[in-house]
């Protein structure tokens, strides 16, 4: 995971995800980057090594679960596809290229590839292996499948932690998975109080 942080990933012939630390001329020039769109709101700076002008464009998002992305993606898609219009190659990044780029990118194959918000999640995942968009975030893209099909392919369910959406994998020991599983916790835990508070009636 740690190498694919630092790298540049390619999620289709023409567009690109990364964090800000990924980024160098030698990258962007072997890529053959035209265009970059920036989604962090906390990045300003978009002076860009290259040995060749970019087309750059700040699209001010932050990363909390509070954001609405719906309320940037429209101005996001615009950029990319007048950059595909021309022939370029778009690069979105905001700090760590793991919530609001990623989740930049999942929504774009959704609308523009016609996929569901999970085969698109996991498209880019397998792409980059370090993305994790927030809880916000996939409230959002939830909605924005539900909007585009119908239906959806993701859904968010409790987990032990909070609400959290159905796709992670079903071997990670600190998440419980699904509804049954948090109800077999819930009755678990009071089962085992109940028997607590026997033991120590019975030795008091």
């Amino acid at each position: 995971m740690k190498h694919m942080a630092v790298q540049i990933a390619e999620i289709t012939d023409h567009l690109f995800l990364s964090g800000r630390g990924a980024i160098t001329s030698e990258r962007l020039g072997l890529l053959g980057i035209t265009h970059i769109l920036n989604v962090a709101e906390e990045i300003h700076n978009m002076n860009y090594p290259s040995d060749y002008p970019i087309i750059c464009h700040l699209v001010a998002m932050k990363d909390n679960s509070s954001e609405t992305i719906l309320n940037f993606v429209d101005e996001c898609f615009d950029f990319i596809c007048d950059a595909k219009k021309i022939g370029g190659r778009i690069l979105v990044h905001c700090v760590a290229g793991i919530s609001r780029s990623a989740s930049v990118c999942i929504m774009y194959l959704m609308k523009y590839y016609n996929l569901t918000l999970l085969n698109a999640y996991n498209n880019v995942l397998s792409c980059r292996d370090c993305i994790y968009p927030n809880t916000g975030f996939w409230r959002s893209m939830i909605e924005f499948e539900f909007n585009l099909r119908g239906e959806n392919s993701v859904e968010m369910r409790p987990y032990i932690f909070g609400w959290r959406p159905n796709v992670f994998p079903s071997d990670l020991p600190f998440l419980l998975r699904g509804w049954m599983d948090y109800i077999l916790a819930f009755y678990t835990r009071h089962i085992l109080i109940f028997l607590l508070q026997i033991i120590w009636l019975c030795f008091t």
